[in-house]
């Protein structure tokens, strides 16, 4: 685990942001289900300041580390149902195009909004682009 993250931050923080922060260190698939791509100053990250929330920010670390991300094969699945709280459906599209312009491999899922049941809806698109790529290509040769 990177130095400077806290425990409870690690079980609060932006999952894509640690994603990025630990991509070498684990399954090179990564998932944002209505995520978000900017941390909140909230719970661990109440009183941190513009630097603590820049480092801990998604859309800056796959900017800083795009190169080694395409060298290590880390790919991202992105899934938005409706926006939620805080966070807006919009994030998930603008975070899309950004790994596009970066050339990180990726998978954009949407759901109309409103539509009841985001989770099992997404979820047969998530397994499926989670499968290592030598095992999709059996899938199709089978």
């Amino acid at each position: 685990m990177p130095s400077g993250i806290h425990p409870e931050e690690v079980r609060r923080a932006g999952r894509v942001e640690l994603a990025i922060e630990l991509h070498v260190l684990r399954a090179k698939t990564r998932e944002s289900w209505e995520g978000y791509f900017q941390p909140f100053a909230d719970g661990p990250l109440e009183h941190a300041s513009a630097t603590a929330l820049a480092a801990r920010n998604p859309t800056l670390l796959v900017r800083e580390r795009a190169r080694a991300i395409r060298a290590d094969g880390l790919r991202f699945f992105l899934s938005t149902g409706g926006s939620h709280g805080s966070v807006k459906r919009s994030w998930t599209f603008d975070f899309q195009r950004e790994l596009q312009a970066l050339r990180v491999p990726s998978r954009l899922w949407a759901q109309p909004p409103g539509v009841p049941s985001f989770g099992r809806n997404q979820l047969p698109a998530a397994l499926k682009f989670a499968e290592p790529p030598a095992q999709r290509a059996a899938h199709v040769d089978a």
